[in-house]
């Protein structure tokens, strides 16, 4: 299938990948198996972020870890807290016990 993705539609697809390759990693900083599950059936051709994509994927997981640590001392204390999370492109969202902090 021919895909005309580019510019912001492609970015949701990195961050993605970020999260499912970290995920798939020795050790990983976190853990996104439904990141591993929607790359997996998504028809895209993610092998084109391996070359150079180990920075991001780094990044997007260390950025998942600070986030999810800071939202669940929040919601610690905030337990009816409602949580937006604008701009984070394809972020599976997680129930408070479910973070990987």
């Amino acid at each position: 299938m021919e895909h005309s993705l580019s510019g912001i539609p492609e970015t949701l697809l990195v961050a993605l990948w970020a999260r499912a390759a970290e995920t798939r990693m020795p050790t990983p900083l976190i853990r996104d198996e439904k990141a591993v599950e929607m790359v997996g059936r998504i028809d895209y051709d993610f092998t084109r972020f391996d070359k150079g994509g180990k920075l991001t994927q780094t990044g997007v997981a260390v950025r998942t870890r600070i986030l999810d640590t800071a939202l669940l001392k929040y919601l610690s204390s905030h337990p009816d807290a409602v949580v937006i999370n604008l701009g984070a492109g394809l972020t599976i969202v997680k129930a408070a016990g479910e973070f990987t902090a």
